[in-house]
């Protein structure tokens, strides 16, 4: 075991130590004062406030397996060590098939989060009713990819939607807060599992997780109306008009801004032309 350190003590010493880059805080704030600086930074991104809640709650309630595999095989399944061998095996065996998932993937954003968060936490309330250690076991692998999945997610937008001085206090963070979902849950669940049953632990964790999970997700819509400057007028009331509108809304691009002119205002073609090219700061 002691042998797997040799690579990383070879690293650290071939590191040639250098002028380290000065970072200077956005909004004039002092570089030496920078747990204050990024406290104040995080407090001006909601969305990302909101993917640090929803991965604090996942963390803790549906994250901490090792405490509830632990109790369902010692309790309901009465599988035993073996049969807590064999789940921690297709967990692990999850979180390979959850890395190869995010991979795969062109794009992680809050949409991605948004359906593992629910993905886990459903599976995670149909465990607690698993009869088996094999039917437990199979639902235990995709939510170990979920899982994979979330961490993946928040991990890739804490990066890519920061500010670049910011980037490493962010992600300083996000380790906070996934230490701290660790040290919380795991006592919580285990004191629920030995009060009111590793089952029923399971079905009430999931279940909050998934409210938990929809309101991030509605949260997060509404960050994302506010972000987007749209005109829209009042929904037509013949039924033609009515369904070319919503198949207007259907088909428009990602992105794209749908900018409908109430009867009676006129809105040239160069006008329109420009508000359909334009991006959010010009159709300001």
């Amino acid at each position: 075991m002691s042998a797997s350190f040799v690579a990383v003590v070879v690293a650290l010493f071939a590191v040639r130590p250098g002028t380290p880059p000065v970072v200077t805080a956005p909004h004039g704030g002092r570089t030496h004062d920078g747990v204050r600086a990024g406290f104040a930074y995080l407090r001006g991104q909601p969305v990302l406030l909101l993917a640090l809640a929803l991965s604090f709650v996942l963390g803790g309630l549906g994250r901490n397996y090792q405490v509830t595999m632990a109790a369902m095989s010692d309790g309901p399944l009465r599988a035993g060590a073996s049969g807590y061998g064999v789940l921690s095996t297709v967990f692990a065996l999850g979180t390979v098939l959850g890395a190869l998932v995010a991979a795969r993937r062109r794009s992680l954003d809050y949409r991605t989060l948004v359906a593992a968060g629910l993905l886990a936490s459903g599976l995670q309330i149909v465990a607690g009713l698993a009869p088996g250690t094999w039917s437990f076991a199979a639902m235990i692998l995709p939510i170990a990819a979920a899982a994979v999945v979330i961490d993946t997610t928040v991990g890739t937008r804490a990066q890519l939607d920061t500010d670049g001085a910011m980037r490493g206090r962010v992600l300083a963070a996000l380790e906070v807060t996934g230490s701290v979902s660790a040290a919380v849950g795991a006592p919580l669940l285990g004191w629920l599992a030995e009060h009111a049953g590793p089952r029923q632990t399971l079905v009430l964790a999931g279940s909050t997780a998934a409210i938990a999970t929809a309101a991030a997700a509605v949260a997060l819509d509404r960050q994302r109306a506010r972000a987007a400057l749209a005109l829209v007028a009042p929904r037509p009331r013949h039924p033609v008009r009515r369904v070319a509108f919503r198949a207007a809304r259907i088909v428009r691009p990602a992105g794209a801004v749908c900018v409908i002119a109430p009867a009676g205002v006129g809105l040239g073609t160069s006008r329109l032309g420009e508000l359909a090219t334009a991006g959010p700061a010009a159709r300001r």
